[in-house]
């Protein structure tokens, strides 16, 4: 009955698509008339309508309605419950409703026109985002129907593919979504802004807390999937270059240089034209992303299932999008007025030298993430593109970057020149200078120590530089609270770079074969291992070693074995039922952590078969370090977008 009741209501969003459509074109012509009013109910109404639809899905989960094809490839009995739930977005099915509950939802608090704004902008702002949510709720409807009836699928042999059976696919997947989907709003409003004759207007204002919006989010999902990677993935990397990946750090470099420059276009009108062709490209590059994930075309950890139909779909759907996009941008463009932009030594001069980086590391991503698939599509070999070849192109403009950021804090709008300054360039020099004479004479890896020391010299000079703003006193002034966005952000991106650094440069690993109960000093610490044993989990085996590390108590390392039939397996049951359930299991490995603010003791091991298993022990310096800086980074963002009518007076 719920999914009667969902795919009923499924039906009904696509009819009130096609209306909104309609209405919205007539509101565009009379932005005062009812067309207008009703456009805007439809927009609010489209959200509730979406919220039944997700709400529908997780009953037919959680009930095991196994009639539908959605619900019997993504879940059986053994299941967890907290599974069922956020499966519901584990799927190429379920996410696409997702992301157009979460574009109805932008939709909806678009309805609201921001002050100084036309009402033809505002109406074809709100048409432009209706007509994107339809296109993928056409694909939904057409190619990805949630609601489609399973006839071929056994009850029960589906799940939810067991890397996503995680407490990080909770937030994970919806914080992606919120920050691609707010890029919408981005384009939309710039497409709208573009299409109008008169472009002397207040529209930097418009984008700002869109183009934040969507870099927060994405800064906070990129690097929660980062840490969902290190300790699940089993090695403690916490960056793969994975395809998917890049997808993802795309739009948020784009986003970072959207931000940067609508900061120039609203203090000194430069930059204009340059900020709405980002505003436009941040999105395109979303839509190239699903393109690449949903139709196959790269091999990812993270890709749905290849399908030629979805990706003709969705390139078809790109083409159009761009076309809108970029035909606005060149009839628009021409139309804006600003003053000249000059690389000189002020802080406009500083945002179009970080406009430069950023399009260099975005170009190196985009080249190494495309190069294997157009390799092979020119008939080459198969190519992997290794860390190897990002240090050079994306590594060491980063750094650079950063040197630049710790300057650019101090330098002020139309005024030229770091004359009262001269010590932070010093600094930076003799920092340089030492680092570099260190690192040769201790073979130590020399960009990773020079990502650690500028991380702290940015630090050091976003403090200096924020304690600035309150004219000597020392006194610090809580709000406005967006004022201090800026120093968070900053902080927050050298505190990643001071954990990558140090990650890199001081980290120790020791590799060995599993002998049983043992007893290790190594670090510092005494370790102590424990036996094997099985454990039985709700729908998996596994086989786990305990790690007693002194001071700091027990963790387990374990293989999990994921099975329909762990569930009925008892652990005191033989070996050979054991090895015919690894034989048809999917598996995976689970570190034992020891976290700590300074540095974590990782365990992992590793089977293998007919050998003893291999048992990592490592010390991971400043590794956390990485997230907690995304964290200030993430923060930043959320002051920075704070409306300063929520101030107290």
């Amino acid at each position: 009955m719920i999914s009667e009741v969902g795919n009923f209501t499924f039906v009904i969003i696509g009819a009130l698509h096609v209306l909104n459509l309609i209405v919205g074109l007539r509101a565009l012509a009379h932005p005062s008339g009812p067309a207008a009013s009703l456009q805007s109910s439809i927009s609010r109404m489209l959200v509730l309508l979406y919220a039944l639809v997700l709400i529908s899905l997780m009953a037919a989960l959680v009930l095991n309605n196994f009639d539908l094809k959605f619900v019997a490839q993504n879940t059986n009995l053994a299941t967890p419950l907290i599974y069922k739930i956020v499966g519901v977005w584990g799927n190429h099915e379920g996410s696409l409703i997702l992301w157009q509950f979460i574009m109805c939802a932008y939709l909806a608090v678009m309805v609201v026109k921001p002050a100084g704004m036309p009402a033809e902008v505002h109406r074809l702002a709100l048409l432009l985002m209706g007509f994107l949510v339809a296109l993928f709720y056409g694909f939904s409807a057409g190619l990805a129907n949630p609601f489609e009836g399973n006839g071929t699928i056994p009850p029960g042999s589906g799940d939810l593919n067991v890397l996503l059976q995680d407490v990080g696919q909770v937030i994970h997947p919806p914080l992606l979504y919120l920050g691609y989907t707010a890029s919408a709003s981005t384009f939309a409003i710039a497409v709208a802004t573009l299409y109008r004759k008169n472009l002397d207007l207040d529209w930097a204002s418009w984008l700002r807390p869109w183009a934040l919006l969507s870099w927060t989010m994405l800064t906070a999902g990129i690097a929660l999937g980062s840490f969902w990677a290190y300790y699940e993935l089993g090695w403690g990397g916490w960056w793969f270059w994975d395809p998917v990946e890049n997808l993802a750090l795309l739009p948020w470099i784009l986003g970072t240089a959207l931000v940067h420059s609508l900061q120039t276009v609203r203090v000194k009108k430069q930059l204009l034209g340059w900020a709405m062709l980002l505003a436009v490209l941040t999105f395109l590059m979303v839509l190239f992303g699903t393109f690449v994930v949903r139709s196959g075309l790269l091999t990812s950890v993270h890709a749905f299932a290849a399908d030629p139909d979805r990706g003709l779909y969705l390139l078809l759907m790109l083409v159009i999008v761009s076309a809108v996009g970029l035909i606005a941008f060149a009839t628009g463009a021409s139309r804006i007025t600003q003053t000249q932009e000059r690389l000189r030594a002020n802080r406009e001069g500083m945002l179009l030298l970080n406009n430069l980086f950023l399009m260099t590391l975005f170009s190196a991503v985009l080249a190494g993430t495309l190069a294997p698939t157009i390799i092979e599509v020119l008939g080459g070999d198969t190519y992997v593109v290794r860390e190897r070849f990002y240090i050079p192109t994306f590594v060491y403009p980063s750094m650079a970057l950063i040197a630049l950021m710790g300057l650019g804090v101090w330098t002020r709008w139309g005024v030229v020149g770091f004359k009262k300054h001269r010590v932070l360039g010093a600094t930076l020099s003799t920092l340089i200078i030492v680092v570099s004479i260190l690192a040769i004479w201790a073979e130590l890896p020399l960009a990773a120590a020079f990502m650690a020391v500028l991380g702290g010299w940015l630090i050091l000079s976003t403090g200096l530089a924020w304690a600035r703003q309150f004219n000597g006193a020392w006194v610090f002034e809580l709000f406005p609270l967006r004022k201090h966005g800026w120093a968070l952000a900053h902080v927050g991106l050298a505190t990643v770079f001071l954990g990558m650094g140090s990650s890199v440069l001081l980290t120790q690993e020791r590799i060995f074969e599993y002998a049983g109960a043992d007893q290790k000093e190594l670090y510092g610490e005494t370790i102590n291992i424990r036996p094997r044993l099985w454990i039985a989990g709700e729908n998996f085996q596994s086989l786990a070693t305990a790690f007693e590390v002194e001071g700091r108590g027990v963790k387990l390392s374990e293989t999990r074995l994921y099975h329909p039939r762990a569930l009925l397996m008892d652990p005191a049951n033989s070996i050979d039922d054991r090895t015919f359930l690894a034989e048809n299991a999917r598996i995976t490995s689970e570190a034992a952590i020891f976290r700590g603010v300074w540095f974590d003791t990782f365990i992992n091991v590793q089977d293998r078969a007919g050998a003893a298993p291999i048992v990592t022990i490592a010390k991971k310096v400043g590794v956390n370090w990485i997230w907690f800086g995304a964290f200030l980074m993430t923060i930043g963002g959320i002051v920075s977008i704070w409306p300063a009518r929520w101030q107290p007076r």
